[in-house]
């Protein structure tokens, strides 16, 4: 069997743009905390951990007047408002993609909808998925995803 490995594998355009924003929230010297790991990358993690940017586990965890940066799975609002509570400087790192979904799990929580999630529960994006949708006042279910 012949292994061909790819000159580049690279990140998708969420976690991308979830890595310059933190670097370049420290690119002046200043101290950045990501509310959880940015992303799903040890090494990559630890690399920000070395220029800056590190994870803690909530808002109650950054001194006054550092950076505040939301990792790209998003946070639940209750976990946004803590931070915009303490005036923290806030950085939304949360994909796009990710926005977009907390977004639509909202509107469909306003029309009456039940809303069903399917992924890990536990998961951070889950997490802020549902908080969304019971937020807006929608039952949730959180459905497992394929193995």
């Amino acid at each position: 069997m012949k292994v061909v490995r790819a000159a580049y594998a690279g990140a998708c355009y969420g976690v991308q743009r979830a890595l310059d924003l933190a670097l370049k929230a420290v690119e002046d010297g200043g101290a950045a905390y990501t509310l959880g790991p940015l992303i799903h990358n040890p090494q990559v993690v630890r690399q920000l951990e070395e220029r800056g940017v590190r994870a803690v586990d909530g808002a109650d965890d950054v001194r006054d007047g550092d950076t505040v940066i939301i990792r790209s799975h998003g946070v639940t609002p209750e976990v946004k408002r803590m931070a915009q509570a303490r005036n923290l400087p806030l950085v939304d790192a949360t994909c796009p993609h990710v926005a977009r979904a907390q977004k639509a799990a909202a509107q469909l929580a306003e029309q009456g909808r039940h809303v069903v999630v399917v992924g890990e529960a536990g998961h951070p994006e889950v997490e802020g998925l549902v908080a969304y949708a019971r937020e807006a006042g929608a039952p949730v279910s959180v459905a497992a995803g394929p193995d």
